[in-house]
């Protein structure tokens, strides 16, 4: 209802701005525009009845006769959000930000629809607008923290989550998710556990929750208690690849290199071909030196995903460990030449190639 009262006093705001146009003080509204209002109005209506369907197809009438008015594309951006049409909403508020670029109710929405479709740096941007128009932005901050997050902006993410927190009387319980996740992948590992402990006393069964406990806890070093979450993880999540890489160095770390093994094969089964659980298997295979298996495995990743760089880094050291030198420099220098971060070890093994190479 409140939006519905919002969308009238907008449209009461726009009738004043038509009716004050005019050559010489002259009060005159075009045909246009009092159709597009009476449309509008005619929305609202149905708005309030609860006829989605029907209210959209009368804003698209007053639309075509003003199609100007950032008002109308922010309230049909706002019923395809009722109707669970997120991409039909973006577009819609997009418009709106084309005819009205500061509208800080469409940067919110927008910035909320964006999270939901999995557009975070979007989201970030356009929540981000939005903290610097609205008295009360607790909330936001929390989007923003949730958003940064999963943009993979760690650093940006805890800051927002902080500032939340700061502001907030009362926390709800997936600050402490956000939390958790992002103290994570900042390395702080027993902040990491603190947070999530307090969402799992609220939310026991979240599967992403205990995941990520689980792996916060192998992090620690407390393997048994890290296995026991990711277990309970594993019984929703079971095309998580994640899931059977951290079972597979668990019992690696027990030495038992076939059971690792089985549970990599295991998540194949579940998720087919997935690139990290094949890179994990060629791995496992190269440091116990199965190098025939090693680099059957590889081979098969690079010809599904020729750009999964690191695999070249393992076929070159497969190759150096058969003598296979020619092969071993390709495969490196492929490595190297598409990664961003410096590899000493490989840069290392190059040189010594070329050495070897030069004087054959």
């Amino acid at each position: 209802m409140r939006t519905l009262v919002y969308a009238r006093l907008l449209t009461f705001l726009m009738l004043l701005t038509f009716l004050s146009c005019g050559k010489q003080g002259t009060k005159t509204v075009s045909l246009d525009s009092k159709s597009a209002i009476s449309y509008y109005y005619a929305a609202v209506a149905e708005l309030e009845e609860g006829n989605f369907e029907q209210a959209l197809a009368k804003l698209d009438t007053a639309i075509l006769l003003k199609p100007t008015v950032a008002t109308f594309h922010q309230v049909k951006g706002w019923v395809y959000t009722q109707l669970q049409r997120p991409d039909s909403a973006i577009v819609s508020y997009e418009r709106a930000l084309r005819y009205k670029s500061h509208f800080p109710e469409a940067w919110l929405n927008i910035g909320k629809l964006y999270l939901q479709v999995g557009d975070y740096e979007n989201a970030a941007f356009y929540l981000k607008k939005a903290t610097n128009e609205f008295p009360d932005s607790t909330r936001i901050h929390l989007l923003l923290g949730e958003a940064y997050y999963k943009a993979g902006r760690y650093l940006l993410a805890r800051d927002h989550l902080r500032t939340y927190s700061r502001l907030a009387s009362d926390t709800i319980d997936t600050y402490w998710k956000w939390l958790g996740f992002t103290y994570y992948k900042i390395h702080e590992f027993r902040e990491a556990e603190k947070a999530l402990e307090k969402y799992l006393t609220l939310h026991p069964q979240d599967p992403e929750a205990l995941k990520m406990m689980g792996v916060t806890k192998f992090a620690l070093e407390e393997l048994d208690q890290a296995i026991s979450y990711l277990n309970k993880a594993g019984k929703t999540l079971t095309t998580d690849p994640e899931i059977y890489i951290y079972r597979a160095k668990y019992f690696e770390r027990y030495q038992k290199h076939n059971v690792a093994l089985e549970q990599l094969h295991i998540g194949l089964q579940n998720i087919p071909n997935h690139p990290e659980l094949l890179f994990e298997i060629a791995v496992l295979h190269y440091e116990h030196n199965e190098l025939a298996s090693a680099r059957q495995t590889l081979q098969r990743l690079v010809e599904s995903y020729p750009d999964f760089w690191r695999a070249y880094r393992y076929l070159g050291l497969v190759a150096e460990s058969e003598n296979q030198l020619q092969d071993a420099y390709r495969y490196y220098k492929l490595y190297l030449d598409n990664i961003l971060e410096y590899d000493k070890e490989i840069v290392d093994r190059v040189k010594e190639l070329q050495a070897k190479l030069s004087n054959q």
